[in-house]
């Protein structure tokens, strides 16, 4: 997942995936450990059948399969938008390990999928295969592959089947580390070489060095040091990348957006309307594009060319405007000093623009803060154009949403300290039918969970996420462990007992350091939470004063105008 914090040119450097510590070499060596003390002892888990799936049509994703074997109940797996990006990159899902008897067996297995490009209303693409397959004595290991139909065409799926299962499970390990379950991929990878000698053989040129994040934070520190023509070319041509997968068409919002406010900290308002008007929305930067390009419309223009005045940028100067300080001192004083004036000829036009724009903010979620902003820009734009009744309206509706805003957010902490979000990511974890739940990314915007879609976006909370999830992943690993071993113990009797009992010893000791540091995680993502929850509540109280304040000075001067001693005219 891509992230960012304010919009600022300090802005943190995407981040990148952490090297394993301590905890997962230790998990991994008792998982290698386990495994060959049951292959040894003859006492491995025997799976009939293994089936992978994946996908070699250039511009579908699969999102979601159904497979039945006879009359069993079906298996189904619903993609997360990672994971779809990773099968599309040739890695393979294991989707299926069963016990299988010997002779014929009914095959049917359903691939639900779309185009790259597709919007939500889009129809699915859904392609079947119903065949019969036989099983020896030995295991069998089946790939299921979305292939390309022919000419006008659909696609088909190819069945066949594999006698070096190897390949396989290195492409399905790759795809797990990919979406972050490394200890995960670990079983996977039992008896194989390390992962590293096959990663080049499953990841897509275009996804190798340099990768665009690494020119993104190249662009970011390009800035950072001044060389701003540099870095804002850099920051276009990824804003106009043409790749289609979740992750590129993430970053490609994100260097137009900041490239677009980096246009308006350099009052070059018209070069950024184009920039901005690139950023998807909705899209998870579409509130805060759409805020910068009405102010792109309106922006004064320097009176030189960008960056030829324009001094040297330093680290943690704003992109302007940014969302949380910038932009209402923006509404406060630019273009219009003059509270009360309203614009014409040309002007007008722009601002009508603008208000276009901005009245799209209006409609969307009010805790987040450049809808914040949207609330109380568009009162600004009308009263700028002469309808002071439709402003005083706008403002009033800005209070009831801000008052909402607020109380849903006294909610949500609640909802924190409940110890509520722990459970939702405890579930997503254990949780083996759906890869959204594993990233919170199936959470419902209508319950009391709907706060979650703001945490997710901030740089702090993620990483505390993430260790946690990771923490909880190595809980169930080891569990499943202790329970083999357990049932190896009573099967076998005294039979290399010292082994057992030396790994039996090794894995509890491990789930009690897991224990231990999972409670101490666990507080600090509540408190992480709770932190930038009440962050989020205390700007939106801000807004409500400053809502309030502008409704009352709108009163004001309504009184003024009706008062038989005002002298004010025609103004």
């Amino acid at each position: 997942m891509l992230l960012a914090s304010a919009l600022v040119l300090g802005i943190p450097l995407l981040a990148v995936a952490a090297e394993p510590g301590a905890l997962d070499a230790a998990v991994n060596s008792v998982t290698r450990d386990a495994l060959a003390l049951e292959r040894r002892m003859d006492q491995a888990e025997v799976v009939g059948l293994n089936l992978y799936v994946g996908t070699e049509v250039e511009d579908l994703l699969l999102r979601k399969i159904e497979l039945r074997i006879d009359d069993l109940p079906a298996t189904t797996y619903e993609y997360s938008a990672a994971e779809s990006d990773a099968l599309a990159s040739r890695d393979l899902h294991h989707a299926l390990m069963t016990a299988l008897s010997p002779g014929q067996h009914r095959l049917r297995a359903v691939l639900i999928s779309r185009k790259v490009d597709a919007r939500p209303t889009t129809p699915r693409i859904v392609t079947s295969v119903d065949q019969f397959i036989q099983k020896s004595a030995d295991p069998l290991t089946l790939e299921l592959t979305l292939t390309e139909g022919g000419f006008r065409k659909p696609p088909q799926i190819r069945v066949r089947e594999i006698q070096d299962r190897g390949p396989l499970q290195q492409r399905a390990a790759h795809l797990l580390q990919s979406i972050g379950r490394t200890l995960t991929a670990s079983i996977e990878l039992d008896g194989l070489p390390p992962l590293e000698t096959s990663a080049a053989a499953v990841i897509t040129p275009e996804t190798v060095t340099p990768s665009q994040i690494t020119r993104f934070n190249q662009a970011v520190e390009q800035m950072r040091q001044g060389d701003a023509e540099q870095g804002r070319a850099a920051l276009d041509a990824i804003g106009q990348s043409t790749q289609n997968d979740s992750t590129s068409l993430r970053l490609r919002d994100l260097a137009n957006l900041t490239l677009g406010y980096e246009l308006l900290r350099q009052r070059s308002g018209k070069a950024a309307i184009p920039v901005l008007s690139r950023v998807r929305s909705p899209g998870p930067y579409g509130n805060q594009a759409l805020l910068g390009l009405g102010w792109a419309y309106i922006a004064p223009t320097a009176k030189a060319s960008p960056g030829t005045n324009a001094p040297p940028t330093q680290p943690g100067d704003q992109l302007f405007p940014s969302l949380v300080e910038d932009t209402p001192e923006a509404r406060r004083t630019t273009p219009f000093r003059n509270a009360w004036a309203v614009a014409m000829g040309s002007r007008g036009e722009d601002l009508k623009d603008a208000l276009a724009t901005w009245t799209e903010l209006i409609g969307r979620d009010p805790i987040d803060p450049a809808v914040q902003e949207g609330l109380l820009v568009v009162p600004y734009a009308l009263g700028h154009l002469g309808a002071h009744e439709q402003s005083e309206h706008y403002l009033q509706r800005a209070i009831q949403q801000l008052d909402a805003a607020r109380t849903e957010l006294d909610t949500a902490i609640e909802h924190v300290r409940s110890g509520a979000l722990v459970q939702a990511i405890d579930a997503g974890v254990s949780d083996a039918d759906n890869g959204w739940r594993w990233s919170l990314a199936d959470l419902s915007y209508a319950d009391d969970s709907a706060y979650v879609r703001h945490l997710i976006s901030r740089r702090s909370f993620i990483d505390a996420f993430e260790r946690y999830r990771h923490l909880r992943e190595a809980d169930a690993l080891l569990n499943l462990h202790a329970g083999r071993l357990h049932s190896l113990l009573q099967e076998t009797g005294s039979r290399n007992a010292p082994d057992l009992a030396a790994l039996q010893s090794r894995v509890a000791a491990l789930l009690t350091t897991v224990n231990q540091d999972t409670v101490t995680q666990r507080s600090q993502l509540e408190s992480v939470a709770i932190a930038q929850l009440d962050q989020l509540k205390q700007h939106t109280g801000r807004y409500q004063i400053e809502a309030r304040f502008t409704l009352a000075r709108i009163h004001d001067r309504n009184l003024d105008d009706e008062s038989p001693l005002s002298t004010r005219g025609d103004q």
